[in-house]
Order: C-alpha cells, then sequence, then structure tokens
C-alpha cells in the first residue's frame, strides 16, 4: 500500500485537539443512541425511539462545551464507527448484525451534513454498502472502510455525497472463517491515518493468517497487535 497525503488546512496542535475531543463526543452520543435503542438485528426494542431529552439525561462535558444530538435512531442505528472531514462531513459505519452477526448485507456508510449550522444533520445520504464496517478514515475525496477482512477504499470523484467507485487495498486482514462464523467480532475494529501518511490498523486476538495487499505482498500475524 502506497503512502497517501493527508492534510488539515489552518490546524493548530489546539485546535486538532479539539476537533478529536468532538469526534469523541459523537461517537459516544451515536453509541448512547445505539444502546438506548438496542444493539443488533435481533435486539428489538420495546417502544419507540428515545426522545432527545432521554438521550442527554446524565451527559456531562467539559465547561466551554455543549451538547446537542447530531443524529439519532431510527435515521442513524447501530453505530460501529465514526470520522470526519476537514470541511465538517461526518461519516458512520452501521453494522445492523451487531458484533457476533454474521448476515451479510446489513452494513453500510452514512454521510451526514449539517447544512444550516445548526449543530444536528439535516442531509443524511448512504455514502457505500459493504459488510461489517470497523473502521473510518477520510482523505480528501476517498474514505478508507475497514470490513473485515477487508479494507477497500471508496472514491467520491463527483462530490456527491455517495461513493461512485471503490477498489480492494488489503484482502484477509481477519481470518476469514472466524467472520463467516462470528461476524467482527475479535477481528479487526478500527483504523486511523497517522501523520507519516500511513493506515494504522487494530487487529483483534484472532489475528490473521494471510493477509494480501494490492501490491501483492503477503504478511500473517499470529494474535493482536497493530498492522501499518
Amino acid at each position: 500500500m502506497t503512502k497517501s497525503e493527508c492534510t488539515i488546512s489552518g490546524s493548530t496542535p489546539e485546535k486538532l485537539n479539539m476537533k478529536r475531543l468532538a469526534v469523541k463526543c459523537l461517537a459516544g452520543m451515536f453509541g448512547l443512541a445505539q444502546v438506548a435503542y438496542g444493539a443488533g438485528k435481533e435486539s428489538k426494542p420495546a417502544g419507540p425511539p428515545p426522545t432527545i431529552e432521554e438521550l442527554l439525561k446524565g451527559v456531562k462535558v467539559p465547561p466551554g462545551f455543549r451538547v446537542s444530538v447530531f443524529a439519532h435512531p431510527p435515521e442513524v442505528n447501530y453505530p460501529t464507527c465514526v470520522t470526519t472531514s476537514p470541511t465538517g462531513e461526518v461519516y458512520v459505519g452501521v453494522d445492523q448484525a451487531g458484533s457476533l452477526g454474521h448476515q451479510p448485507n446489513a452494513g453500510w456508510v452514512l454521510r451526514l451534513v449539517d447544512s444550516t449550522g445548526s449543530g444536528h444533520a439535516d442531509k443524511i445520504t448512504k455514502f457505500a454498502t459493504m459488510d461489517h464496517p470497523r473502521g473510518l478514515a477520510w482523505d480528501r475525496n476517498k474514505l478508507y472502510v475497514l470490513h473485515p477482512p477487508f479494507l477497500t477504499v471508496y472514491y467520491d470523484d463527483n462530490d456527491s455525497g455517495v461513493a461512485n467507485r471503490s477498489e480492494d487495498l488489503l484482502s484477509g486482514i481477519s481470518t476469514e472463517k472466524f467472520v463467516a462464523r462470528n461476524g467482527a467480532d475479535h477481528t479487526t475494529n478500527g483504523i486511523t491515518m497517522g501523520i507519516d501518511g500511513w493506515i494504522y490498523i487494530a487487529v483483534g486476538d484472532f489475528g490473521f493468517t494471510k493477509c494480501v495487499g494490492k501490491d501483492g505482498k503477503s504478511l500473517t500475524q499470529h494474535g493482536g497487535g497493530v498492522a501499518r
């Protein structure tokens, strides 16, 4: 896999820390929504989706921050990973199969946009579909998606909010028999793009037996760790 450029214009360490905290808050709010509404396709909610007041109940943030619900069920549900672009679009990986489900065609990535500056997503589109999304990283017009046993890059060449083509960069980045049997649990769950332009992948304790890159090189990892 070749290096990829990644820049955030006008960012200082303080701004980057604020952005990281904002992403963590977004992830926490999506996770809170999932817990409140039920996780996994077989888990049925007892009643209607929780209200915004119910989602925010008990949530505390540091001084100087305010809390709002950016998106909530049923429009955005079963989140597994989240990332943002430098221009503010939020990408959310959705897996209706849950952590142990392995039924196909239950995963996708949503693109959320706050076009009015209200703090709430008012435009939600399905950016791309795949099974078991577990890690996202945005770079220019490209969204890197870890969906074991693949790492795939999805392109939005037309800036339409929907991917128009994709390319598998890695295959076998999880043990395929475990994915088929147990879904994405204990496999590869999380990626980040470093300032060096390389993507770092969190590898679960199942490891992988033969990961093959687009360049033809292969790698084996027994047990958990980090792959670059």
